[in-house]
């Protein structure tokens, strides 16, 4: 058996134990909470900036980090400009949208590290560069087809949603490829004939065939339209044998398929008449009968005389 001296000495030891991961677990929050205070990633420029009421009631929309960066940094940049937002502000702004992943980064980022937004920018893009989408090239351009029966104003569209996504493009390559992509017809012919230098010129000439197509595509509507009136008014007519004036073929056909009914339907017999019939009729004949008999002896008189 252990003696008491020994078991005291363990508890002493177990106990020195506590004590140590007390005052690390301690040591670890306070660590944590001096990292938290100290965190200041802004230059002493940045700092001093301020930022005006109408800037901190702003709705911004936020970013975790999943997203392509650039479409989240262009739209924050737009507020700014549209806000008058200096460049020491866009910074102070700018981690406000910041949530989840890139929040967990912006905590990582060294004191007094951000000086101004264009160096924070960077940062950032270059972070989050993994979740950039797939760029759209020339390529992609000259792969846009007019198909069959697609209007030139949905073509236009369609390229104009595309190019916009083109990084660094010569204007005159995108009036090639738009050509390259037209079906057979009057723009085509006209841009072979005379090429654009620009998108810009390409719209200009491509408007005036746009207002035809859209002028043309009404009328075959309206001459659809009214071709489907015309039939509806033939068919009435061919039913009718006429104009709507014409309404004796009508009351013919009308009296084909009405039938009159009979004096018993519109004055059915009361039931008590019903009931009596039968005696009425017995009262009939009894009185036939004696008016033969008075006939035959008027008859025998005149024979006697």
């Amino acid at each position: 058996m252990r003696s008491i001296g020994d078991i005291q000495q363990r508890n002493a030891h177990l106990q020195a134990q506590l004590d140590f991961f007390r005052r690390e677990k301690q040591d670890d929050g306070s660590r944590e909470a001096d990292t938290v205070a100290e965190f200041r990633p802004f230059s002493t420029e940045v700092e001093a900036a301020m930022i005006l009421d109408n800037m901190k009631t702003l709705v911004l929309e936020s970013y975790s980090g999943d997203l392509d960066p650039k479409d989240h940094l262009l739209y924050f940049n737009t507020k700014m400009v549209i806000s008058a937002a200096s460049d020491a502000v866009k910074c102070r702004m700018f981690p406000s949208t910041f949530k989840s992943t890139a929040m967990a980064w912006f905590t990582t980022l060294p004191r007094g590290s951000i000086s101004n937004f264009r160096d924070f920018s960077s940062k950032f893009l270059g972070q989050f560069s993994a979740n950039k989408v797939q760029q759209v090239t020339i390529n992609d351009l000259y792969n846009i087809r007019q198909q069959e029966g697609e209007s030139l104003k949905k073509l236009m569209a369609r390229y104009s949603t595309t190019s916009m996504k083109v990084e660094d493009v010569e204007t005159r390559s995108c009036a090639l490829t738009f050509k390259n992509g037209l079906l057979p017809g009057k723009l085509n012919s006209k841009l072979s004939r005379k090429p654009a230098q620009s998108m810009a010129e390409v719209r200009a000439r491509a408007s005036t065939y746009i207002q035809d197509e859209e002028d043309d595509a009404f009328k075959r509507k309206r001459a659809k339209i009214e071709k489907d009136g015309m039939s509806v008014k033939h068919s009435r007519k061919d039913r009718y044998g006429g104009e709507r004036g014409d309404g004796n073929r009508r009351k013919e056909e009308k009296a084909k398929t009405t039938v009159k009914p009979t004096r018993k339907q519109l004055y059915p017999p009361r039931e008590d008449y019903e009931r009596r019939r039968p005696w009425l009729s017995q009262g009939y004949q009894r009185r036939e009968e004696m008016d033969m008999v008075l006939n035959t002896r008027s008859e025998g008189a005149k024979g006697q005389a």
